[in-house]
């Protein structure tokens, strides 16, 4: 014959520490009621509930350290696997910045040995130099870039910006200002502010491509990139 096996639930640690806060009250009560003058039968029925709470106080407190040993015991192990788990991320992500490295210095080194090869191909690959797309990288500094190329985060009071009273407005900066790239790249596709880009071959200003200068701000050549095919 098979011996069945009934799961014991053990209390909730919720449940123990609200039961040991009763208990704890209950045997508080009944110490203070053995202080007044009671008569003989009263003070031992009162005596024996105290050493019933007392003993339920008892049994509650070891339930409740043990369950207070097995979640110290867990956050610990969790802590635990979570100090690994970073150590490994930062093994993993120090890996892929080592190959991301190696990666581009290859690619470098294709493209310089290339020339001014555009493409090589074989039956089954091929490699081609292409120009990068989008907008054109801005070099900037912002130790001479002027203000009004400038922006910054600025923290309002609620109260303040419900009114919007510039003129009283309590604002602080958040973090440190920033270029304004849009505006930047706007005021250098202007034309030249000496030749007005007109006869710009012979303008030092402009080193003769007709477009405006701002100090502080530049863009850079837009540079090129490998591709394997």
């Amino acid at each position: 014959m098979e011996q069945s096996t009934v799961a014991v639930q053990r209390p909730a640690f919720w449940w123990l520490a609200d039961e040991w806060e009763d208990a704890s009250g209950r045997v508080i009560d009944l110490v203070n009621a053995l202080n007044g003058a009671l008569p003989d039968d009263e003070r031992a029925s009162i005596e024996a509930d105290l050493a019933i709470e007392r003993s339920r106080l008892d049994s509650l407190g070891k339930q409740l350290a043990g369950k207070v040993d097995d979640i110290c015991a867990v956050v610990r192990r969790i802590g635990d696997d979570i100090a690994m788990l970073k150590d490994e991320e930062k093994r993993i992500a120090d890996r892929r910045r080592h190959a991301e490295a190696g990666l581009e210095r290859l690619k470098a080194y294709v493209i310089a040995s290339m020339g001014e090869s555009k493409m090589m191909r074989t039956t089954d690959n091929t490699l081609r130099v292409q120009a990068n797309g989008g907008l054109a990288p801005l070099e900037v500094d912002m130790t001479v870039l002027s203000p009004e190329y400038q922006y910054c985060l600025a923290r309002v009071p609620l109260v303040d910006w419900a009114e919007l009273s510039l003129e009283y407005l309590a604002v602080e900066m958040v973090g440190k200002p920033e270029a304004d790239g849009s505006k930047i790249r706007a005021a250098l596709a202007k034309p030249c502010q000496v030749c007005d880009g007109k006869d710009a071959e012979h303008c030092a200003a402009c080193a003769g491509d007709g477009k405006a200068r701002l100090h502080g701000a530049k863009l850079l050549p837009r540079g090129k990139h490998l591709r394997v095919e």
